[in-house]
């Protein structure tokens, strides 16, 4: 039924689910599976300014930075290996986590999109929890599951 399924992930437990439930998916029909990390450029100045943090040279921030989020998209690719799926990682920066998404899965000619219904927790929870709601207004003829 799905060919090519894309699935975003940001490291939350929500996301994860939405890992298996797309491995599960992709494992029944033989899909390929696209899984997707969007990084925002915007994170690394939330978390170093005015710390400690804020003296080191750019380069080890973006280093750091870059090593977090190779752990996130690592970890989803096993969590989805372990569900039976074999799983092509990939990372984009974007400022706007369901655009980036949509233009990857339109890119790609994914033919289904997997997210989780809640993100991060706190204020980043309110930004990234919206990107669903976003994503599910602006695309147009690719089907999107919600996983909770």
């Amino acid at each position: 039924m799905y060919k090519y399924i894309l699935v975003a992930t940001d490291g939350t437990d929500f996301a994860l689910r939405a890992v298996r439930e797309a491995s599960r998916l992709a494992a029944a029909f033989g899909s390929k599976l696209l899984i997707l990390h969007v990084v925002s450029p915007m994170e690394l100045p939330h978390h170093v300014s005015g710390g400690a943090l804020s003296r080191l040279p750019r380069s080890v921030l973006l280093e750091e930075a870059e090593s977090q989020e190779r752990q996130i998209i690592d970890h989803a690719v096993k969590v989805a290996e372990e569900a039976g799926a074999k799983a092509t990682p990939a990372f984009i920066t974007g400022t706007s986590p369901y655009e980036a998404i949509l233009h990857v899965a339109e890119e790609q000619h994914c033919d289904l999109i997997v997210m989780a219904s809640h993100g991060r927790s706190g204020l980043s929870g309110l930004l990234i929890g919206s990107e669903t709601k976003k994503l599910l207004t602006h695309v147009k003829d690719i089907p999107v599951l919600v996983v909770r």
